[in-house]
């Protein structure tokens, strides 16, 4: 039996596209849960290559470093976006963070064992939850933009767009045309 370490593995959506994508290739599944696949069978070089392929249309990554806690903070700030209507002011990212992983340690802590194990800044990472987030709500067409923006807690459109922008390479204005003039939906 052979444990495989899944990154980016945080929600039951997940564990059924890893199921899939293994059973796909042949593989008995011992055991399955999030951020990681027990088999029953080797997974040899090649296939192991074909299958980070599959896995990474879904944003999944095969990977030999695997962090239950960097796994967490992940699904704490999906989650957050996914779930509120309105962020009003700023978040305390620290206090909702550290009390998710159940240990006693600091934001600082944290930050930096995200950043050793992700290789992006933990806010960078939040910035683009956050982003993705604005682009359910563009693409939802009931909002306008001066709604998302208080819906999402920016100041000011200025600053949606700028961020927005640095996430994606483009405006709020070119996403959802672009989108809507070929006919894509995420």
């Amino acid at each position: 039996m052979r444990i495989i370490y899944i990154r980016n593995m945080i929600s039951l959506s997940c564990i059924y596209v890893v199921r899939h994508e293994f059973e796909k290739f042949g593989f008995t599944i011992e055991m399955i849960k999030l951020g990681l696949v027990q088999i029953r069978e080797p997974l040899d070089d090649n296939v192991r290559k074909e299958l980070s392929v599959q896995l990474r249309k879904y944003d999944l990554e095969i990977t030999e470093e695997w962090n239950p806690d960097v796994e967490q903070i992940k699904r704490v700030v999906i989650e957050y976006f996914q779930k509120n209507e309105n962020i009003s002011g700023k978040i305390n990212w620290a206090d909702l963070l550290k009390g998710s992983i159940g240990k006693k340690c600091t934001y600082s802590y944290i930050s930096h064992l995200f950043s050793n194990m992700e290789g992006v800044t933990l806010e960078r990472y939040i910035i683009k939850q956050k982003i993705i987030a604005v682009k359910r709500l563009l693409l939802n067409q009931q909002l306008k933009l001066k709604e998302i923006t208080k819906k999402m807690g920016y100041k000011n459109i200025s600053h949606l767009s700028y961020q927005f922008k640095k996430v994606t390479g483009q405006t709020p204005s070119e996403f959802k045309k672009s989108k809507f003039d070929t006919g894509i939906r995420e």
